[in-house]
């Protein structure tokens, strides 16, 4: 039996954030535990083929969930605002097609499966360490 479900999206469930029609909000999926100490579960989600900085280097969206589920707050992390200073994302490499929180809780691993290593589209993993909220 469903209880109450919630939707969160552009203009849903407290998300702020603009998406376009094919930036494929909830690509990937990933629980992180309580994050800020509030006694609620956060999650993390993918939105791959989201165009902060390039077309289709794709987002990950940590968001802090209310006791109903809604977004509490939401924190971006893409190609303009993590710091890839090393390893750059580009167009097309659908960052956070998946993601997978670690078993330490502070760690997340974001797959970019078309991302150009030595030859074209053999795809990377990146490691997160989350900041403190």
């Amino acid at each position: 039996m469903l209880f109450r479900s919630v939707k969160i999206g552009e203009g849903a469930g407290g998300f702020q954030a603009s998406l376009k029609r094919v930036d494929q909000f909830g690509f990937g999926i990933a629980t992180v535990g309580d994050v800020n100490g509030d006694g609620m579960e956060d999650i993390f989600v993918g939105s791959q083929a989201h165009d902060d900085g390039g077309d289709g280097r794709g987002t990950v969206w940590r968001l802090l969930l209310n006791p109903d589920r809604t977004v509490l707050e939401e924190k971006k992390l893409s190609s303009i605002t993590g710091d890839f200073v090393d390893y750059p994302l580009s167009d097309g490499d659908r960052f956070a097609q998946s993601v997978a929180v670690l078993k330490d809780g502070e760690t997340i691993a974001i797959g970019a499966p078309f991302h150009d290593g030595v030859r074209t589209d053999t795809g990377a993993v990146y490691l997160a360490r989350l900041d403190p909220v």
